[in-house]
């Protein structure tokens, strides 16, 4: 593992060491991962530019924090950050493809990390999913709600010093028999296959944390009712698709009225369904694509980008890049009771309508027209302090076989509309396995937002490319330090 060391900003203008310079080899060359007899041709592939130099006039700088953090695995999730044991620094949880089950570290503040797994252990292995960070049931301990690719649902409740109790393991819908032939764009049963993603929050009103699952590969939505303790749970029927698979699910209130809507990132594209406040959803799909190609949107985020007190819709698409889509909203006349025609010499009766509010969803321009590989995890915060929030997207900036994946920080300007693409903040461009989600929250204790990425995730081979990732974690986290020659003065 890379040795942590303390990093000055004038490390940017070459005064003392810098964590963020290439390893070198021991006759003095960037160590590349090439083979030793590498000609010059594979070595132009490599190149060896994979972290940009930091720039001295860059806003923040990202200070690598995995020191603990395992170098194996394929972390195929959207990691979790929230503080277990209450001492002020986020905590990391995160489940691997081809695991043992999902895992737990305790930030010390520092950089570094301890494992707490006790009790997360799963006998038949994990597969990758998503993972929340939640307080199940109420005892002032957050818990860990799981959804493995493969096994279903788990609910591992927690004692705040990472000791961890199996309330809920392998939960799934019941299977349907004699199930029909999809109402989607998929052959085969549509009988619920694992869980890609969850999301948690009280969507019917009785004070109580509920279950939204998505499906690894078909079946759709599955919801789950819960009573408070974490152990119980009654499946619900909705109006939900029952096709497809969800790779990123979100609850937050889109249209105002105080109820928890689901936003999706869809089999199809991104998706937006308005709760009842009952436990039901109807689709919202104004605004957002559908393209012939399936499984293209990844990481979906709900904010409010441009400060219009409307949340707003952030999209991964491995085609085309991080994505914004504006919320907007319009007046539509609707039908209260319709016409009813005249008949044996009665006069007709007119419908009756009525005005009401609706919302949709307006894509804005290009976000990082320099990302030509796709974008596959995002989120979002305010990393440099001026008020706006700011994206930051995993993905590949050129199409290209091999290791070639990294990471990238674009400030807004607090419209949605302009983002500028920083190279010079410390964070690895290329190089990099296939990166998965993005989580943000506090690991120092600074107030300043922080970063954690799931990564290892399979490359198309490149036998002239690299032999092996860099960074070598592929469970990664950084440490965000704002410039303090450049401190951002929040705007009005």
């Amino acid at each position: 593992m890379e040795t942590m060391r303390a990093v000055c900003w004038i490390a940017a203008i070459g005064l003392c060491g810098s964590t963020f310079a290439p390893a070198q080899a021991q006759d003095g060359r960037p160590a590349t991962g090439l083979p030793a007899d590498a000609t010059a041709e594979q070595a132009a592939v490599d190149d060896g530019a994979l972290t940009p130099p930091l720039d001295a006039d860059a806003p923040v700088h990202f200070h690598a924090a995995y020191q603990g953090l395992p170098e194996g695995l394929n972390w195929k999730c959207h990691p979790a950050l929230g503080d277990f044991n209450g001492d002020g620094f986020a905590d990391l949880a995160a489940i691997a493809r081809k695991g043992d089950g999902p895992k737990v570290w305790f930030a010390d503040g520092k950089g570094g990390w301890i494992e707490k797994s006790e009790g997360l252990q799963n006998e038949r292995g994990s597969c990758g999913g998503g993972v929340v960070i939640v307080d199940i049931n109420g005892d002032s301990h957050p818990d860990l709600v799981v959804g493995d690719h493969c096994w279903g649902l788990f609910v591992f409740l927690g004692d705040g010093k990472g000791n961890w109790k199996t309330a809920t393991k392998e939960l799934m819908p019941p299977v349907i028999p004699d199930l029909p032939k999809p109402k989607g764009p998929f052959e085969g049963p549509q009988q619920f296959s694992g869980v890609e993603s969850i999301a948690v929050g009280d969507i019917n009103g009785d004070g109580h944390d509920d279950i939204v699952c998505g499906a690894s590969l078909e079946g759709g939505f599955a919801v789950f009712l819960g009573d408070g303790a974490g152990e119980n749970w009654t499946h619900k029927k909705t109006s939900l698709p029952d096709w497809g698979w969800t790779n990123r699910l979100v609850l937050a209130d889109f249209d105002g009225d105080g109820n928890l809507d689901i936003l999706a990132g869809r089999s199809i594209a991104p998706r937006v369904y308005l709760g009842d406040g009952k436990g039901d959803f109807s689709e919202v799909d104004d605004g957002f694509p559908t393209p012939k190609i399936v499984g293209l949107y990844w990481g979906v985020r709900a904010v409010d980008v441009n400060k219009d007190g409307l949340l707003d819709v952030l999209a991964a698409n491995l085609s085309d890049g991080p994505e914004v889509y504006l919320q907007e909203r319009y007046e539509a006349e609707v039908v209260v009771t319709p016409a009813v025609p005249a008949s044996d010499g009665g006069e007709a009766t007119p419908a009756v309508t009525r005005k009401v509010k609706k919302l949709r969803f307006k894509k804005q321009p290009d976000v990082m027209p320099k990302m030509l590989g796709g974008a596959v995890g995002i989120n979002a915060a305010d990393f440099d302090g001026d008020g706006n929030l700011d994206l930051f997207v995993s993905g590949r900036l050129a199409r290209i076989k091999g290791f070639r994946h990294g990471v990238y920080l674009l400030l807004g300007d607090g419209s949605g509309e302009v983002w500028r693409y920083v190279e010079g903040a410390g964070l690895p461009a290329d190089g990099m396995a296939w990166n998965w989600g993005v989580a943000i929250g506090d690991i120092n204790g600074d107030g300043v937002p922080d970063v954690a990425v799931g990564s290892g995730g399979d490359v198309a081979s490149d036998p002239r490319g690299r032999r092996s990732p860099s960074p070598s974690q592929q469970l990664l986290a950084w440490i965000t330090e704002r410039n303090p020659r450049l401190a951002a003065k929040p705007q009005q």
